[in-house]
């Protein structure tokens, strides 16, 4: 089994927002233990618990790629552990390549004075191409260049897949 786990699944401004929905979400698990009667606080807070628990494993989570019997996926991980794995299908589709996009992302709960705030950031998508590259497949996003790199080097090393410009060839 080869793993390339590469960044986490959400940004800095997600992971606050996260946060702070977790921190409500503990507060209601402990209101619920504690104020209402045993039997249907015990409920509220197996409920609430296996929420703050989800929350907290999706924050420090990341994303990459696994090889497991020669089947390539795109997987998430926990510290290191495959937590959720989506094979890809890789059936005439003989390459894959990155392309850089200029992104924003708007702020949410910013202040009056900046309504219309955003985080500009490069983009690097990866795609899974067929032979004329006239269709594509999107797999993941990353926000690193470095790590689109890594991900070039482990695909074209581990997979049949190779590396190519994005080119389209609607002449065929």
């Amino acid at each position: 089994m080869k793993k390339l786990i590469l960044e986490y699944k959400y940004s800095g401004h997600q992971k606050l927002n996260l946060i702070i929905f977790a921190f409500l979400n503990f507060s209601l698990l402990l209101f619920f233990f504690n104020q209402i009667p045993k039997t249907q606080g015990f409920t509220g807070f197996i409920i609430f618990g296996t929420t703050f628990t989800i929350l907290v494993i999706q924050i420090v989570s990341k994303r990459g790629f696994l090889i497991k019997d020669n089947k390539l996926y795109c997987a998430l991980f926990f510290f290191g552990n495959s937590i959720f794995k989506k094979k890809m299908d890789l059936n005439n589709k003989p390459a894959f390549s990155i392309l850089r996009f200029n992104k924003k992302q708007k702020f949410a709960f910013v202040s009056i004075a900046k309504p219309d705030m955003v985080y500009n950031y490069k983009s690097f998508d990866i795609y899974l191409l067929n032979q004329n590259h006239t269709k594509r497949w999107f797999v993941l996003s990353l926000k690193k260049e470095i790590n689109s790199k890594k991900t070039i080097d482990f695909l074209t090393t581990n997979t049949s897949l190779k590396f190519e410009k994005f080119s389209p060839n609607f002449r065929e």
